[in-house]
């Protein structure tokens, strides 16, 4: 399973955003440049954002993003299922509607087990925290860790 790219890119969107401090509205074209995040695609993803409540759009020339909420509040599940919708590893989860079984089944507890495991450390992590430990040890996008760099040097 992997996340889909609109939520990784929403995270680093709105931790980027976090990271700024609210000082001023941050364009996309800044955020873009250093999340290295294609601007067409941030903006789609962004209007999912404002719809959420979780940042505020500025028009004009001192325009661009803010966040509407305390980072302290706001979970990495939420950012996610803000783009995404809720998070399901198996379509029996999502009800008696979405599930061909008519009686359980032996995968249906293994998928919940999953699923709440994960929810929960989504839920445990907030954007303050990604955004501290992303400013401590000063990583961005252009000087990741070379094992998530795809275009590292092998060592």
């Amino acid at each position: 399973m992997r996340l889909p790219l609109a939520a990784e890119y929403a995270i680093r969107g709105i931790v980027h955003i976090a990271k700024c401090n609210n000082d001023a509205p941050v364009t996309i074209r800044q955020i873009s440049a250093a999340e290295a995040i294609p601007q067409n695609y941030l903006v789609k993803i962004f209007k999912s954002l404002v719809a959420a409540g979780l940042i505020l759009s500025r028009r004009g020339k001192k325009g661009g993003f803010s966040l509407a909420v305390d980072p302290k509040t706001v979970s990495m599940r939420r950012v996610i299922e803000a783009v995404q919708g809720p998070i399901f590893f198996n379509a029996c989860l999502m009800g008696p509607d979405h599930c061909n079984h008519q009686s359980w089944c032996p995968g249906h507890e293994v998928w919940l087990r999953v699923q709440k495991s994960v929810c929960d450390i989504l839920d445990s992590v907030s954007l303050d925290a990604i955004a501290a430990a992303e400013a401590k040890t000063g990583r961005t996008r252009g000087n990741a860790h070379p094992a998530h760099n795809k275009n590292a040097p092998p060592k």
